[in-house]
Parts: structure tokens; sequence; C-alpha cells
């Protein structure tokens, strides 16, 4: 619907979701932060719940890792305000409402990928070491 708020997200440099007002509607928690850079990196912006929990919660047993996921998404949905129906979840999968999403530009080339996203698991800090590598040509 045309109506429906959209945000703006920020990945290069400090990460940042910004509302249709210019409200900060960035999630305060890291791994909140991260499961929407998860999702603005995969085509569609969707991916699967087992994906997402398998990235984010690899060190927790499955049922651990789900009631996770569901309390991540309670959390990203408060922190979107006007704009929470933009993060659409059904039993199998999470995406973004492409429609009503902008990924801002690179606008300084020094700018890391996600810069400040810290998240203490090995499967997310595999996967943002092979992300910040695709944008790493001609930034030294």
């Amino acid at each position: 619907m045309k109506n429906e708020a959209a945000i703006e997200v920020r990945v290069f440099g400090l990460f940042k979701v910004i509302g249709p007002n210019g409200e900060d509607f960035t999630p305060k928690g890291n791994k909140a932060q991260a499961l929407i850079a998860l999702l603005l990196a995969s085509n569609g912006f969707a991916r699967s719940r087992t994906w997402l929990q398998d990235k984010l919660w690899s060190d927790r047993p499955q049922e651990q890792g789900s009631a996770s996921l569901r309390q991540c998404l309670t959390t990203i949905r408060s922190s979107l305000g006007t704009a929470s129906s933009v993060l659409l979840a059904n039993r199998s999968r999470v995406w973004l409402d492409a429609e009503r999403v902008t990924v801002l530009d690179r606008t300084h080339i020094a700018e890391a990928y996600l810069e400040g996203i810290d998240v203490k698991d090995p499967e997310f800090e595999e996967w943002l070491t092979q992300e910040r590598a695709l944008y790493d040509t001609g930034t030294q």
C-alpha cells in the first residue's frame, strides 16, 4: 500500500534505520541490526528462519535459537515505529517489504560495511568477513 511508512537503511559506516520523517528507527541490539543487514544482503530481502538462526544463534539449540529469533523480530518491529509492517514473517521465512525499503548508497569510500555491528557468533562473523571482502576493492 502506498500510504504505509517506508524506511531507509544505511549499511556503510554506522548502521542506521531512518523512518519516513527522518526518525531514528535503528534497533538498539547488535543482533537486531544484524538480522536487518542479513535480510538486506539477501535476494529479495528474504531468508528462511533456519538460515537466520544459523547465522545469529549457531551456538544455541534449535528451540532456543527459534525463541531468540522471535524475540528479535519483536524488538525490530517495536523499533520501526510507524513502519513496523515493513518487516514480515511467516512460519518458514522472514523478509522486508522491498517496495518500502531503500538501502542508502555508499557516500564515502572509506566507510566500512556494517561498521560497529559486533555479533559474537562465528557464523555471522564469517558471513560479515565475506560480505566486507566484496566491498573492500579500492578502499585501501
